[in-house]
């Protein structure tokens, strides 16, 4: 079965009001898709292994205290209480004094400096992306 909907005239330019048209005929459009990133040899995808927080953080000779949820003082500005939750399950963290926050790629920019694609490949070569 076919749909129909009315339409002003106004969106069609017809000569009659409210005329019921066919959807599927009217509004039909070719689709475009684009497939660039996919052939693209740049192109690297931001999927981090489980415990990619603590991998990181080995790297820079730091040792991560055990659990899910993990509490450290903040690299980012200069605090001796821990207020900078790491979640290393899902990869995010957060600082409760500066309110940084976002995933391991994030964390790699604003400590580093460095660009989203930077930070990538930094992650990639420390085995931290699958």
């Amino acid at each position: 079965s076919r749909l129909y909907m009315t339409v002003p005239i106004s969106m069609l330019e017809r000569k009659e009001k409210n005329t019921k048209i066919d959807i599927f005929t009217t509004f039909k459009r070719p689709v475009q898709h684009n497939f660039k990133y996919m052939t693209n040899p740049n192109y690297i995808e931001y999927n981090p292994i489980q415990g990619a927080f603590r991998k990181y953080f080995a790297s820079m000779g730091i040792t991560l205290p055990a659990g899910k949820q993990v509490l450290i003082p903040c690299i980012f500005h200069n605090e001796t209480k821990p207020s900078l939750s790491i979640d290393t399950e899902r990869n995010l963290y957060h600082c409760f004094g500066c309110n940084a926050s976002g995933n391991l790629a994030h964390f790699v920019m604003q400590q580093q400096g460095v660009t989203f694609k930077e930070a990538l490949k930094i992650l990639k070569e420390l085995g931290c992306l699958k």
